[in-house]
């Protein structure tokens, strides 16, 4: 792909809070919208042949979402700092607004022409087949709940490492 421009939008908000000295609370959001801005173009070429398979066939990305990272993200931690140097604690995170990397080949002009020619005559049927190959796939919703926890030790009181 040719001339691809993303704009990748958004805001992040973090806190963290110690209560009672062995206590950390921490908590996360971030937001954001990630977008194909340009119609690219696509070229291939055969491996160790000069000749172009196809050139400049424009690809209809624009205003996509970028695929491979969430779109929203949540997080809730607790730790806890126990005497004698050991800790333990959870985090809870939320992902959403997930979407796989549209193929730019699907989203061109000659991709869907043989479905277009169809749907003057099976109207219904063929516009639920053609939005299944021209929509963006959106991958489900997941939570994940990590638990942690490690001690420190000292030796002759000067190194400190942790397990």
């Amino acid at each position: 792909m040719k001339d691809v421009d993303q704009n990748h939008q958004g805001v992040e908000l973090g806190v963290e809070e110690t209560l009672f000295t062995s206590h950390v609370v921490q908590g996360a959001l971030g937001y954001g919208q990630f977008l194909y801005t340009s119609r690219p173009t696509l070229e291939a070429w055969q491996y160790n042949n000069p000749e172009a398979i196809f050139k400049d066939r424009t690809t209809y990305l624009k205003n996509y979402k970028v695929g491979g990272s969430p779109q929203l993200v949540a997080g809730f931690g607790y730790k806890y700092n126990g005497k004698k140097f050991w800790f333990a604690g959870i985090n809870l995170n939320y992902f959403d607004e997930i979407y796989i990397e549209p193929n730019p080949d699907r989203r061109t002009s000659g991709s869907g022409s043989g479905y277009m020619i169809l749907l003057t005559v099976i109207i219904q049927v063929m516009k639920n087949r053609y939005k299944k190959i021209v929509d963006q796939e959106k991958l489900p919703t997941y939570f994940i709940v990590n638990l942690n926890g490690g001690k420190s030790f000292r030796i002759a009181k000067k190194i400190l490492f942790k397990i």
